[in-house]
């Protein structure tokens, strides 16, 4: 990761919800929803397993 990308990374934890955070990285990184477990991604979003159910089941 460059350090711009971090920035950014950090940025968006600091100013935005998770549901924002989620559809964030869903729009940046389709590629590795299927890949990686909602628990990992979860945690690199900053939300809890819960918090990240319920937003995937509102769609």
């Amino acid at each position: 990761m460059k350090p711009a990308d971090i920035f950014i990374l950090i940025s968006e934890m600091l100013e935005d919800d998770g549901k924002k955070r989620y559809y964030n990285f869903l729009k940046q990184r389709p590629d590795l929803i299927q890949r990686i477990s909602l628990g990992d991604l979860a945690d690199y979003i900053g939300i809890t397993q819960v918090s990240l159910s319920r937003i995937r089941a509102q769609k």
